[in-house]
């Protein structure tokens, strides 16, 4: 019973391989047989008239009927990365109005073999789908615009005790960029990407890539930021003089009092830079002339960018004027 079983066994394995080895022979044949088929490839269109750009979709694929032997078929279909040439400075386009255009995409069939040629199959296009292609172009025109970093609103941008320590630069701070003019006109500034920031115990700088708009060209894909930050603290002087602006000669005025104590915010490596004498308190005497104030407001001549948030105190004062 057991040879019995081996035999059949041995028997079956042979079968199958026989099978096997007529199927493998019947599939080689198959292969050298001549088929159609549609095929989808990528194409890449090149050769726009000059100083012109489409606008608008226009077909990613073309689904090509073609004939040729099953090998050839096959590879074709396994070659995704096999991307044709649709080249416009060999084709006729058929204008419909001002910027609109139309290519039948039949006497395209020759151009299109080029590409297909160029792997050495014998490949034949029967047929091509879609049948036609609209074409919208727009004039390329080209701008400078500004570059503006895309980051946190203050509050969150810096550490609690922490300022800017200048201003936010940009590297360069503006670019050239091309494209349709009806995109264009629509673009004022471009935006980097956000760094993803926040709370800065220190200065920043990096390079960081630029925003993209379809159909546009940029003369430079990415900037430097560069973000100065320190440590500030707060200060103050004394008996800073008020002066007063807009005195006629013939009139006399006291003020009480006749200084004022200033504070300010400075980061600690402009703190040196800060003495008493950058500090000019003034009140304006024609603010007087209303006779319905007791008080002139005294105001601050403006001051270095490396000050910040300056304060008189007192905010007025009181004042007599003298014939």
């Amino acid at each position: 019973m057991n040879k019995l079983k081996g035999s059949l066994h041995q028997r079956l394995i042979i079968y199958l391989f026989f099978v096997l080895l007529a199927s493998v022979f019947w599939f080689f044949r198959a292969l050298n047989e001549t088929y159609k088929a549609d095929i989808s490839y990528p194409v890449r269109y090149i050769n726009f008239p000059k100083d012109k750009v489409v606008v608008g979709r226009i077909p990613e694929r073309l689904t090509l009927t073609v004939e040729a032997v099953g090998y050839t078929i096959l590879k074709h279909r396994m070659r995704p990365r096999l991307r044709l040439n649709f080249d416009l400075a060999h084709l006729k386009l058929n204008k419909i109005g001002k910027d609109s255009s139309y290519i039948l995409t039949q006497v395209a069939i020759p151009e299109l073999s080029k590409s297909l040629n160029n792997i050495q199959d014998n490949l034949k296009i029967l047929d091509v789908k879609p049948d036609t292609i609209f074409f919208h172009f727009t004039e390329m025109i080209s701008k400078k615009v500004n570059v503006v970093p895309d980051i946190p609103d203050r509050p969150s941008l810096l550490a609690k005790q922490y300022m800017l320590n200048g201003p936010v630069m940009i590297r360069p701070d503006s670019i050239t960029i091309s494209g349709p003019g009806i995109i264009l006109d629509t673009i004022s500034r471009v935006l980097t990407v956000n760094p993803k920031i926040s709370f800065l115990t220190d200065s920043f700088q990096r390079k960081l890539k630029i925003k993209k708009t379809d159909q546009v060209n940029y003369s430079s894909n990415e900037v430097e930021l560069i973000i100065p930050v320190d440590k500030y603290t707060e200060s103050s002087f004394s008996n800073i003089p008020i002066k007063v602006v807009n005195m006629p000669d013939t009139l006399n005025i006291k003020m009480f009092p006749p200084s004022v104590r200033v504070t300010y915010l400075v980061t600690l490596s402009n703190f040196e830079k800060v003495t008493p004498g950058i500090f000019k308190a003034y009140v304006d005497f024609n603010e007087s002339k209303a006779g319905t104030r007791s008080k002139l407001k005294v105001k601050l001549e403006p001051l270095p960018d490396y000050v910040h948030s300056p304060a008189a105190y007192p905010s007025s004062v009181e004042y007599l004027i003298e014939k």
